[in-house]
C-alpha cells in the first residue's frame, strides 16, 4: 500500500513545475513552486483540518526558447510574461539549497523532477536524483483501483478529492503555486484517511 509511504513523514517539499513543453531535452521549465513543511509538526485546528506551516520558493523563469502557444494555454505564462525574468540556471543554486536532500512529493513526480534534474545538469548544479521521491497520482490512482477496481484512468490532480477527502479546487489554466498548494492537500488527505475493506474512505484516528 502507497499509503504507508505517506505515514511518519517529516520534512518534505510539494513541488510542481510549468515547462514549455513535455521533452526534458528540448524543453524548458517557466515556473516552479516548492512548499517546504515539516509534516511531523502538523497539528489538528479547530475546525477539523491540519495547521501547518511552510516556506516557499516559486519563481517564473525566462526560459530562453519560445513559450509555444499550446503551452501558454495551459499555464497562462506567455513570452511576454518572461522577458524580463531571471533564467533558471541563475536561480539553479538557490533552488538547489533550498531543496536540499529532503523528500521530494508532486503529481506525477517522475515529470517534474525529471526536468528539475535536466535543467540543474544545464546549469552545472548537482542534480536531485539522490533525494527520495513521492507521487500523489500514483497513490489515488491506488485508492481509486481499491474502490472501483483495476484499470482506472490516472487521476488528474483536480479528481483527487473524493479519495483523499480533501477540497481540491484548480483554475482553467495551471498555476505552480495552486498545483503544489494542492499536492499539499493531497499528502495532508492520504495521511488522514484510508480505504477500508468494503472499500469505502475512513478517516485516522
Amino acid at each position: 500500500m502507497l499509503d504507508r509511504d505517506f505515514l511518519g513523514l517529516g520534512e518534505i517539499i510539494a513541488l510542481d513545475v510549468e515547462t514549455t513543453g513535455l521533452d526534458p531535452k528540448r524543453s524548458r521549465i517557466v515556473s516552479v513552486a516548492a512548499l517546504k513543511t515539516d509534516l511531523s509538526e502538523a497539528r489538528p485546528s479547530a475546525s477539523g483540518g491540519v495547521n501547518i506551516t511552510f516556506e516557499v520558493f516559486h519563481e517564473v523563469f525566462n526560459p530562453t526558447v519560445p513559450i509555444p502557444k499550446n503551452a501558454s494555454r495551459i499555464h497562462g505564462i506567455t513570452d511576454a510574461n518572461v522577458a524580463s525574468k531571471r533564467t533558471f540556471a541563475a536561480a539553479a543554486t538557490e533552488l538547489r539549497s533550498f531543496i536540499g536532500d529532503i523528500t521530494l512529493v508532486a503529481h506525477n513526480v517522475r515529470f517534474d523532477t525529471t526536468f528539475l534534474n535536466s535543467e540543474f545538469c544545464r546549469a552545472g548544479v548537482t542534480p536531485i536524483s539522490g533525494n527520495r521521491t513521492l507521487c500523489t497520482m500514483q497513490a489515488v490512482h491506488e485508492r481509486i483501483e481499491l474502490i472501483h477496481g483495476r484499470g482506472a484512468k490516472w487521476p488528474k490532480l483536480a479528481e483527487c478529492g473524493p479519495f483523499v477527502s480533501t477540497d481540491i479546487s484548480q483554475s482553467r489554466r495551471h498555476s505552480a503555486m495552486e498545483d503544489a498548494t494542492n499536492v499539499l492537500r493531497i499528502v495532508i488527505g492520504l495521511r488522514s484517511t484510508f480505504v477500508a475493506p468494503g472499500t469505502h474512505l475512513v478517516t485516522r484516528r
